[in-house]
Order: C-alpha cells, then sequence, then structure tokens
C-alpha cells in the first residue's frame, strides 16, 4: 500500500471511487437544491403571494446580492468614524414634524377642540394585546431593550396583563415613553452596482422597540377606520403592493392603445432627483 497514488493499483482504484462518489454526491444535492428552489417559487405563486415569490426569486437567481460591501466608507476605515459618517448623512434626511409650522398649528387647533373627558378614553383589553403580538413578525433583528417578537410571542401570558396595563396608562395620561422614539439604524445598500463607499448609496432602515410595535398594532387595530389614504397610493397598505401598481399602470396603457390613443409616462429615480422621460 506504499507509493504513489497512480502508481500503487489499490490505493488509485479506492481514490477514484471516492472522486466518483464526491461528484456525484455534488450533482444530486446541486439537482436538489434546484428542485426544491423550484417547489418554493410554484409554491408562492400558487398561494398567490408575490412576496415569497420575489424573496425566493432574488435570493436564486439575483447575483447583485453576492456584492459585498467595501470596508471604506467615504474613504474611512474605522468603525466608528463610518458610523458618524451614516449619523450625519441620515440626519439632513431626517425632516422633524415639530419644525412643519402649519401641520403644528392644525394639530394644536384640532386637540384644544377636543374635550378631555376620561370616560371616553379607550381602554385595551388582554384580547387586543394578544391580538396584537400575534401580528409581530418573527425571526426579526433585536432591537435597543435586545428584545424581539419571539420573547412576547412565546412568554408566559401574565405578560399580557403587564402589557395591558402599560399601554391603558399611557392612553390616560397621553403619553408616550422616550424608549418608544429610539431605534436602531441600518444602512441598506441601494445600488448594488453603484459607489458602494458612498453614504448616499445607502437607505436607512431603522429597529424600532418591540413593545412600541405592540402599541402601533393595537391603535391600528382600534383606530384603523379613521385613518384614510389616497386611493392611488399602493405602499404601506394591508393586501396592497407593487404587483396592484403595475397592473393598474397596465390596464391605462392597454386602455389608451386600444382606443388608438398615444400614452405618455415619466418616471422619477428618487435616489437622484432626476426626471426621465419614457
Amino acid at each position: 500500500m506504499i507509493g504513489s497514488p497512480t502508481q500503487n493499483s489499490c490505493i488509485n482504484s479506492e481514490r477514484l471511487k471516492v472522486k466518483y462518489r464526491y461528484k456525484l454526491a455534488i450533482r444530486e444535492a446541486k439537482t436538489s437544491s434546484i428542485r426544491d428552489n423550484s417547489d418554493q417559487i410554484n409554491a408562492s405563486l400558487v398561494n398567490k403571494d408575490p412576496s415569497s415569490f420575489w424573496k425566493c426569486w432574488k435570493s436564486i437567481y439575483d447575483k447583485r446580492n453576492l456584492t459585498r460591501s467595501p470596508p471604506l466608507i467615504d474613504n474611512f476605515s474605522d468603525h466608528r468614524v463610518i458610523a458618524e459618517s451614516f449619523r450625519t448623512h441620515f440626519k439632513d434626511s431626517f425632516i422633524n414634524s415639530s419644525d412643519h409650522t402649519d401641520a403644528k398649528n392644525e394639530f394644536t387647533d384640532l386637540l384644544s377642540h377636543l374635550h378631555h373627558d376620561k370616560s371616553d378614553i379607550h381602554t385595551f383589553q388582554i384580547e387586543d394585546v394578544d391580538g396584537a403580538v400575534n401580528q409581530l413578525a418573527l425571526n426579526k433583528a433585536v432591537d435597543m431593550d435586545e428584545l424581539v417578537g419571539e420573547h412576547l410571542f412565546y412568554s408566559h401570558p401574565s405578560i399580557l396583563l403587564h402589557l395591558k396595563n402599560l399601554f391603558n396608562i399611557m392612553m390616560s395620561h397621553s403619553y408616550v415613553p422616550h424608549s418608544f422614539t429610539v431605534g436602531i439604524i441600518t444602512p441598506i445598500v441601494k445600488d448594488a452596482r453603484g459607489d458602494l463607499s458612498s453614504p448616499t448609496n445607502y437607505r436607512p432602515i431603522t429597529i424600532s422597540s418591540v413593545i412600541s410595535k405592540v402599541f402601533e398594532y393595537l391603535i391600528l387595530n382600534r383606530f384603523s377606520q379613521l385613518f384614510s389614504s389616497d386611493m392611488l397610493q399602493f405602499g404601506y397598505k394591508p393586501s396592497m403592493g407593487c404587483p396592484n401598481a403595475i397592473f393598474l399602470l397596465r390596464r391605462v396603457i392597454q386602455h389608451f392603445n386600444d382606443n388608438s390613443s398615444n400614452v405618455y409616462m415619466a418616471s422619477i429615480d428618487a435616489s437622484s432627483n432626476e426626471l426621465f422621460s419614457i
């Protein structure tokens, strides 16, 4: 058994067998992965779940996901300096609603016409809090308190009572804790083909307090009928999204083309504020 693998017939025979089994295992794993991905895409189509469909599609075919961010941002490599660079950039794009004079005056005027009768205060029940907790998204990043949705979702039922008391006290005193206004900002690349070293090529994604999200769901579930939006708004609305906007656009184009009329459209790139005619 001593000698070169290519010269010793026993060693070489075993080497070729192992090499063949290795290549065969790689081929079977690739085939199985393609089959599983195809099944997942088909299931998303059957269930009419565009969000899951595009998420699966991009994870398989979007090669831009393999792009790694460079270690330099604004020619800096120190993490603290990079964080300060992002903070400065995002701060410039932040709009403080209290600085909007007209909106502030409108709110003050509406508030002055409200009568503060404690009997009219809306209170939440344990069932309301339980429903809001069940609406939390799982498998998400931790918040400032190092909490995730799973902490509340799988906690002892007594936590619902404490949350109910907390939210009812907030409603009674018209007060929101400062921690509800604090979040962790994570920069996400806008265009993987753009300048990855520029802060302007990143959008801020804020990770808010998990408990504040429960309170927001309570407000939405209780007062959603009082919130109105434009019928042509497709984002940030339940059961609405990009497919609905695309469908409407195609139907409008088809309508005018069927009537022998030209259609002129324009699109705007929000990242550069440049207007393009199509």
